[in-house]
């Protein structure tokens, strides 16, 4: 028998979010979301999640990466900022320069380091390859 679940948003966060493409050399970091996310499960995304009310993107991104991968970053980039039709706002972010080693949290199953050529046969989040080129400076048809 499947269960009905209901979505409950967490009255602390809005409706702004903020990810981070996470790079190592020539690879990016995406994670696996868990089977029972109730947003795309199994999907692979960037680490990234809501921001709370009174918190900056920048601190916002910078708490999530840490409870999702528990890395430490430094030197976040903001690199592009998306707005959708209602006004809700998507922060992009890159991070080179990083500490730790990854150590998920229940929000995911699995991770992986891959080049952007290897995103073609994952099911992932939306724009994901869009994101990880840009923020890697590949120009637009060169992936």
């Amino acid at each position: 028998m499947e269960k009905n679940v209901q979505i409950r948003r967490d009255s602390k966060d809005t409706e702004h979010s903020a990810i981070a493409i996470i790079a190592d050399k020539n690879k990016v970091l995406i994670v696996q979301r868990s089977s029972t996310d109730y947003w795309m499960p199994l999907h692979w995304s960037a680490p990234g999640g809501h921001i709370e009310k009174g918190e900056s993107p920048h601190r916002a991104i910078k708490r999530e990466i840490k409870e999702e991968t528990g890395l430490d970053t430094k030197n976040l980039v903001l690199f592009r900022t998306k707005q959708d039709s209602v006004g809700r706002k998507l922060y992009l972010y890159k991070c080179e320069d990083f500490d730790g080693e990854v150590k998920l949290n229940f929000e995911h199953s699995d991770f992986k380091w891959i080049s952007i050529d290897e995103m073609d046969d994952l099911k992932t989040t939306p724009n994901l390859k869009e994101f990880a080129a840009s923020a890697l400076g590949i120009p637009l048809g060169y992936y």
